[in-house]
């Protein structure tokens, strides 16, 4: 690959840190390849787990799973290494790699569920981020398209009017809603952009309604904020 790609052109590996499979390759394995591959000019590693169409690691998994085996890979090589795999916020990926576990983060179906999640971690809004669930049910079906559990725009295309203000506010009335940030929340958002004033019934035990930088939700975004079940612990 290298001697027919163009000079400067990037080229990276891709490697299982474990293959999860019986008789299937581990991270002492991923380590000597990329110490091998590492002779031959490789520019960086990207380490995820598991094997093609397993390593898309749904909620039972943990977060950042594959952070672990990827930080062995830089400390032997001292190649630049990037990591993916249920890296769902912004404060994962900082801390990755502040603490000198990776290079770089991946993410995917974080941004498919909010691609607004990088400005809104920088910005300090984090009560807006509509969390990615990781239950692939929407996103890896792709039948005819891409959707989304939680966010309802994915695959469906944005109304040229989104976001250019009417000319008359009228007030919107939600009662109930949806239990997630998906349809019903992204209803509300696009009402208040357009200046309309939304009322909203409190207290209602599927969702409080409230979006754009309140701080209840409903079920389905609780269940994001939740922590997987053995979700493993990176030192440092």
């Amino acid at each position: 690959m290298r001697s027919v790609i163009p000079a400067g052109f990037v080229l990276g590996v891709r490697l299982s840190g474990e293959e999860e499979i019986p008789g299937g390759m581990g991270i002492e394995d991923c380590v000597r390849i990329a110490e091998n591959l590492t002779d031959l000019g490789i520019d960086y590693f990207s380490i995820t787990h598991g094997t093609r169409g397993k390593y898309v690691k749904d909620s039972t998994n943990g977060d950042a799973v594959a952070i672990p085996s990827a930080s062995r890979v830089p400390a032997a090589t001292g190649v630049p290494t990037l990591v993916g795999q249920r890296i769902r916020d912004a404060a994962t990926a900082d801390h990755a790699i502040r603490s000198g576990h990776v290079d770089m983060v991946g993410m995917a179906r974080a941004l498919i569920a909010d691609p607004d999640l990088p400005i809104k971690s920088e910005t300090g809004r984090l009560q807006e981020i509509r969390s990615c669930l990781g239950v692939n049910q929407d996103c890896r079906v792709l039948d005819p398209h891409l959707h989304c559990a939680v966010n309802a725009e994915v695959g469906r295309g944005r109304h040229p009017g989104v976001g250019t203000v009417a000319p008359r506010s009228k007030e919107v009335f939600c009662h109930r809603g949806w239990p997630c940030r998906s349809r019903g929340s992204a209803s509300r958002c696009r009402s208040r952009a357009s200046g309309h004033v939304v009322r909203e019934r409190h207290g209602s035990r599927w969702c409080c309604a409230h979006c754009c930088g309140c701080s209840s939700s409903g079920h389905v975004d609780r269940r994001g904020r939740l922590p997987a079940a053995g979700t493993p612990t990176v030192e440092g």
